[in-house]
């Protein structure tokens, strides 16, 4: 999104809410004593107590609409417009207010010039659904309003006659005040207020319905994944590049070709995993036009654990950044256990194999044998680590995915699985990564640490350079960089990591080298949405199923 956009867009949003808030102070003041004895010969009071009352609901409606404005999407362009100019005439109508008429005409003058700022589109299923909410609230408001004067008529002071009942019911159904309706009887006052309330809240189901961010498919086509696949295979450099190949995801594919930019839509938020995968003379107009799509969508472009290596692209595309931990890649070239920086892992390791246990590779695809023992192992650990399956930046158990994939495992001189561990492709990253590390609650102490070091003697002796373990979330965070909203966002995005200290401990004591990791994010404002919209899409399960296990461990502290 352009700088332009941006300062129409905010300008626009701050001028609907100070305009909100005018025409709710002003429908609450009374009339200028010389104003009200002009109207009272020129406006009848139904009409004026009707504009009162409309002026109010058009001041909230551009509360509503104000959020949806600030995306530039154009349905609210023209809702924000229509309320201007309705309220231009309310506010003479209701009190010959020229003042609040002239300011909001001043929006609506406004609104017309910024009009090419507002193109963003809104979901097109939603706004034919709000239209037809629109229209069926407004014959249900009428049946509504006709139904309840007619069985009430005796509880009103209204006549019982037909022409009297519908006109009062278009009254009701136009928040308008019909002449001498009152009610005698608590029931048919409570019916009154009921007839406003429906029609409140049938027109704010519509609103919200227009509104509403245009709504992808839920799965990527086969030709997409397999585009998808062959772009990876060709470019893939980085840890994340196999998960952005999982079916949660979709694809954007920009129009100069050779790239990808895997993503799922969350609500109004769409988030990219990693950067975008392709040639790298492309990536930097792929964030553009990733961010352009998000744009005339109404979405907030978030990317998800982004490398050093494209940062100034984000920056110049408009997007802030934030670190948001290191990956932990053990050097493989000089690997060994001696000397006193591996003590600790050398005792582990020592002590795990005088227990009898030793490392397996198993070379795909696996056999269905093999695959229940590893599925018994990752039941055990879910069960005891009282966490569902992840996603999105996480791979989970899936049978058909792991049958194809390297598998170490922990046994004993039983053939006794402990511990496993499957490593997925890194394609053109001469590194090895394992993603589902799991073991068995009752595995003997050091079965980890075995299974890792054994991985490093493994790859080392196949070429590999590095044995990449992963995200360490925080890890390097300075202190300043955890206040304010960046600390908030960080402990939201990691809150399901009860024990971050120590997860960090497990991979720093491997001797590692640190590479940082970031999140793009469109402004400060929105960077919760964006820590929101990453959890969300690491969680299939949903939010409740994210917070249980911070909720089980303080329980059980």
């Amino acid at each position: 999104m352009s700088s332009s956009h941006r300062h129409w867009r905010r300008a626009a949003v701050g001028f609907a809410v100070f305009l909100g808030a005018v025409n709710i102070l002003s429908a609450l003041t009374p009339t200028l004593s010389w104003r009200h004895a002009y109207l009272v010969h020129v406006v009848p009071l139904v009409i004026r107590g009707g504009s009162r009352l409309l002026t109010v609901i058009a001041g909230f409606l551009l509360f509503v609409t104000s959020p949806a404005l600030g995306k530039g999407k154009r349905t609210a362009w023209v809702v924000t417009l229509t309320l201007v100019l309705v309220s231009t005439f309310l506010h003479l109508l209701k009190g010959l207010d020229y003042e609040e008429a002239a300011v909001t005409m001043a929006f609506g003058v406004f609104l017309l010039a910024a009009a090419g700022h507002f193109q963003a589109r809104s979901d097109a299923p939603s706004i034919r659904t709000g239209l037809n909410i629109l229209v069926a609230a407004v014959l249900f408001n009428l049946l509504y309003a006709v139904t309840g004067l007619y069985l009430w008529h005796h509880h009103l002071s209204l006549k019982a006659d037909g022409r009297t009942i519908l006109a009062a019911a278009f009254y009701l159904a136009s928040f308008s005040f019909y002449p001498g309706l009152a009610g005698l009887t608590p029931v048919s006052r409570w019916f009154l207020d009921s007839a406003y309330g429906v029609n409140s809240a049938s027109l704010l189901t519509a609103v919200w319905m227009l509104l509403r961010p245009v709504a992808h498919r839920q799965h990527a086509s086969l030709q997409e994944h397999e585009l998808a696949r062959n772009l990876a295979e060709r470019w893939g450099r980085s840890s994340l590049v196999f998960f952005t190949l999982w079916p949660d995801k979709l694809y954007y594919f920009p129009a100069a070709g050779d790239c990808y930019v895997a993503y799922r839509q969350v609500g109004d938020t769409a988030v990219a995993l990693g950067d975008p995968v392709g040639a790298p003379e492309k990536i930097r107009a792929a964030i553009e036009e990733f961010i352009n799509l998000a744009d005339e969508n109404g979405w907030y472009p978030v990317f998800y654990q982004v490398l050093p290596d494209f940062l100034p692209a984000y920056r110049q595309a408009g997007l802030n950044l934030l670190k948001i931990g290191e990956e932990a890649l053990i050097p493989l070239e000089n690997f060994s256990l001696s000397g006193r920086a591996w003590k600790e892992v050398r005792y582990s390791v020592n002590k795990a194999s005088r227990a009898g246990l030793g490392v397996r590779f198993y070379d795909p695809p696996l056999d269905d044998s093999l695959l229940d023992r590893l599925a018994e192992v990752s039941e055990a650990w879910l069960r005891f680590r009282h966490v569902p399956e992840k996603g999105f930046s996480l791979g989970w158990f899936a049978r058909q995915v792991v049958r194809d994939l390297l598998v170490a495992t922990v046994e004993d001189r039983h053939g006794r699985i402990y511990a496993f561990a499957d490593f997925v492709p890194m394609y053109h990253l001469p590194q090895a990564s394992p993603d589902l590390m799991r073991y068995q609650p009752d595995a003997p102490a050091g079965a980890m640490d075995l299974l890792i070091v054994e991985a490093a003697y493994y790859f080392q002796q196949r070429g590999y350079l590095a044995l990449n373990l992963g995200l360490a979330p925080l890890a390097s965070i300075t202190p300043e960089e955890k206040e304010g909203l960046a600390g908030q966002a960080e402990a939201l995005l990691f809150r399901s990591f009860a024990n971050l200290q120590g997860l960090y401990h497990f991979k720093a004591k491997y001797n590692p080298a640190w590479e940082p990791r970031y999140l793009a994010y469109p402004g400060t404002l929105t960077l919760p949405k964006a820590a929101l919209a990453v959890v969300r899409a690491g969680n299939p399960q949903g939010l409740r199923a994210y917070f249980r296990p911070v909720r089980r461990q303080r329980l059980n502290g």
